[in-house]
């Protein structure tokens, strides 16, 4: 475990971390609703998630009918808008049974910020279930409403201008190692959430 000195802010991300997620089930989903799956099956997971449309989509460059086009298009699916929706949002898990009290944990020891790369699709499907978590933060910050998302530098711009934070006194804590080297090349003091390495692991040594 790394020591942390002078931690007064936390940014945390939140798929992986605070929220359950599967893409590979959103995958699945998607190649039960394609037409053509011998051509669905030579698009790879990988490439799907590195797709430069659904990284315009998280930056909200585009717009949810925009995307349902070109994901349609791009794995011949035929399916209405909320077919395509539920599969996409199988993504969703759901909050992790710990999050809030991990939050709550931290926030007694400095302030709070979620810092997400996310879309209008899934954010609406969240924002309700989450709404007791996210009351717990000191502020929210979602790529899709920024224009900007991580490992960006645009986005730890963004969120030190509107936050004031300084991150040399900040731990920024993901489940992504090319976001953790990002935030780490910015400043930021940083945790990687992996399967090692636990959120309440971290807790009780800030």
């Amino acid at each position: 475990m790394n020591s942390y000195n002078n931690i007064a802010c936390f940014v945390l991300d939140f798929g992986g971390v605070l929220y359950n997620i599967s893409h590979q089930s959103t995958y699945k989903a998607f190649f039960s609703l394609s037409k053509d799956k011998e051509k669905f099956n030579s698009y790879k997971m990988k490439e799907y998630l590195n797709d430069e449309f659904i990284f315009r989509f998280e930056k909200g460059l585009i717009s949810p009918e925009e995307f349902r086009y070109l994901v349609k298009k791009k794995f011949t699916i035929d399916a209405d808008d909320t077919k395509f929706d539920d599969a996409f949002n199988t993504t969703l898990l759901g909050i992790k049974s710990d999050a809030i009290r991990n939050v709550s944990y931290l926030k007694n020891k400095g302030k709070v910020y979620l810092l997400s790369n996310t879309n209008k699709i899934h954010f609406n499907h969240f924002k309700n279930e989450c709404k007791e978590l996210f009351d717990l933060f000191d502020g929210l910050f979602f790529s899709h409403l920024i224009g900007a998302r991580k490992p960006e530098p645009e986005i730890f711009n963004y969120l030190s201008k509107n936050t004031g934070i300084l991150p040399q006194v900040s731990l920024f804590i993901d489940d992504s190692a090319e976001n953790v080297d990002a935030a780490l090349n910015f400043g930021f003091q940083t945790y990687l959430v992996d399967n090692t390495n636990f959120l309440s692991d971290l807790i009780h040594n800030v």
